[in-house]
């Protein structure tokens, strides 16, 4: 079962993220233990209650209220059919969940952070005395040592 954040729920549904407590006090179903939201039962329980209220009247006729149900409903199944897509390429492998990359992105990058910070107190000592040319050509040496060809420094 396809399972959201409270985040992403409450912005899915256009509510504040505060009123879904209340919302699940109301009888929406309840988050599971990692305190995801059951995706389709959620949106099943709001869209009923959504035609309840829209049944009870509302700033509109109930032919407008319905109507406006109707094309809210339309919109929210849309973006439905694009979570449950992207759910189903991870499930196949087409699409790999980004926190793994995230992971890997940061700690690179605060080892690219550690070697660049180090290059003053490293390499200063090889450049005095040299010309102009010859630092040149050091300083490419030493970033070729920082940022090994191999990798790429994003």
């Amino acid at each position: 079962m396809l399972t959201v954040s409270s985040e992403r729920l409450a912005n899915f549904l256009d509510v504040e993220l505060a009123d879904l407590p209340l919302l699940v006090e109301a009888g929406m179903p309840a988050p599971n233990s990692e305190d995801k939201f059951g995706f389709l039962p959620a949106l099943h329980w709001f869209v009923q209650r959504q035609r309840q209220i829209a049944a009870e009247g509302g700033p509109g006729t109930a032919e407008e209220n319905a109507e406006r149900l109707r094309v809210e409903n339309d919109l929210r199944v849309q973006e439905q059919t694009a979570i449950e897509k992207l759910q189903l390429d991870t499930e196949l492998g087409k699409l790999q969940p980004i926190e793994p990359l995230e992971t890997a992105i940061y700690q690179r990058l605060a080892v690219m952070r550690e070697n660049i910070l180090g290059i003053p107190s490293r390499y200063s000592h090889r450049l005095s005395g040299l010309s102009e040319m010859e630092i040149q050509q050091k300083i490419t040496e030493i970033v070729a040592l920082v940022f090994p060809k191999n990798e790429v420094p994003l």
